[in-house]
């Protein structure tokens, strides 16, 4: 054995064989492992740390020699590739441990996209305040603009993220138009005329396919659920909560048919006869009904919610009793709530339980004007109650059938209730039937 030399064979961790080589053994390791390396074939290409180890396990350390790590002619080295490991402290460090524990980061392009929509939003609301030709020819060019923007996003393939809200805006500035089309401050008449015009560019978003499906079909049918509803003020004076009523009655109404609607109008009903040819592009008409549906119910509960806003305020204002039109507000939102177990879309789910917990805080809200402390006691304990209670994980027939029943009845109290929050049975008792 040379006191320069050492005989060795090296192992890779591929498929390679032993390389015989003859290093110098006055060297550091750390300047013979780039050699060592080319030698035996083993780079890939892959930065990486690589070492020399012994059989049994001795990693050798790259800044001393070889003949001061006891390496004889004739041993057998493997070398491999160790990727760089972060430091491990043996005492707690302040800094790791404070990163370790931050949060991820914000979805940025969701934040971006909520900041545009808030602050165009601000823009329409501000602009519902003009009155003037000036107004108008400001918010026809502004629609211009926004449907322009909407239509070149949709085309060029930009993500839902960008087209679903330049689509709302698009339907936000045609209402604001329609309304300033009629002159004079704002009634009932600019709300109809407002809400047509959503109606009117939801359906031709979703004919020409821009924006989001679901958005523009949930506008769509709240702007023709408005309308109906704003036609009969138009044409008699009826006090305001009344409008409310008949809206929210309307929305009750079209969730009852959102299932059929959204099976008719995507063409999934079945076959006359069985004779006839199966339909190719089940899945497409599938995904398109599943669409026409989240966006029917989400258009429905918010109209509910705007019926019942009427109704409030209507009641807050003198135009009808607080308390019929408390009970109105309580009977809807119990049935939204109690409507939103039936469905398995999370989006449907999601939009009847804030519509529902919504309606119902509008009844809190109007009966706490009269009696404050009582809706208080009654508000703080329901709330401990839901906090408190453990749900189980199924639930037993009994309870579901209890909540079948109950929901039978919430719907059987809507036809009274409207009809005393409307003073139907005040008119029969004055008017002079027999």
């Amino acid at each position: 054995m040379s006191a320069d030399v050492r005989h060795v064979s090296v192992h890779a961790d591929d498929d390679v064989g032993a390389v015989d080589l003859a290093l110098p053994a006055r060297l550091p390791l750390a300047a013979l492992i780039p050699d060592i390396v080319r030698l035996t074939g083993a780079d890939t290409g892959t930065p990486a740390r690589w070492r020399l180890a012994t059989v049994c396990g001795t990693v050798l350390d790259d800044s001393v020699p070889l003949r001061e790590q006891n390496v004889r002619d004739g041993d057998v080295l493997l070398l491999s590739a160790a990727l760089p490991r972060a430091p491990r402290f043996a005492r707690t460090d302040v800094v790791t441990a404070v990163l370790a524990a931050a949060p991820p980061p914000a979805d940025t392009p969701v934040l971006r996209m909520i900041v545009g929509l808030v602050v165009a939003s601000a823009g329409v609301v501000a602009g519902a305040a003009g009155y003037g030709s000036a107004s108008l020819i400001t918010a026809g060019v502004l629609l211009c603009v926004v449907a322009g923007a909407a239509v070149t996003a949709s085309r060029t393939g930009r993500e839902a993220l960008v087209c679903g809200p330049l689509g709302c805006l698009t339907v936000l500035m045609a209402a604001l138009c329609g309304a300033l089309m009629v002159p004079g401050p704002l009634d009932v008449p600019h709300a109809l005329l407002g809400a047509a015009a959503a109606a009117a560019v939801s359906i031709a978003l979703l004919r020409f396919r821009v924006g989001s499906p679901v958005l523009s079909t949930a506008s769509a049918c709240a702007g023709l659920l408005c309308t109906v509803a704003m036609s009969g003020a138009v044409l008699w004076p009826v006090p305001r909560h009344s409008v409310g009523v008949a809206l929210a009655l309307l929305a009750l109404g079209s969730l009852s048919l959102a299932p059929r609607l959204s099976v008719m109008l995507s063409g999934l009903a079945p076959a006359p006869s069985l004779t006839e040819e199966s339909v190719t592009d089940v899945d497409r008409r599938a995904a398109a009904g599943h669409r026409l549906l989240v966006g029917l119910v989400i258009g429905s509960t918010a109209a509910a919610g705007a019926g019942v806003t009427v109704v409030a305020i209507g009641c807050l204002h003198g135009s009808g009793h607080w308390l019929s039109g408390a009970a109105f507000c309580a009977v809807i939102g119990a049935a939204l709530l109690l409507r939103s177990r039936c469905y398995a879309a999370g989006r449907c789910r999601w939009a009847l339980t804030l519509s529902g917990l919504f309606s119902v805080t509008v009844a809190f809200a109007v009966v706490a004007v009269q009696y404050g402390h009582w809706a208080a006691v009654v508000a703080v304990c329901a709330g401990v109650v839901v906090i408190v209670r453990e749900s189980p994980d199924e639930q037993s027939p009994v309870a579901s059938r209890s909540v079948e029943v109950l929901e039978y009845f919430v719907l059987a109290a809507v036809t009274p209730v409207a009809c005393t929050a409307l003073d139907v049975f005040s008119l029969v008792r004055s008017s002079s039937l027999i």
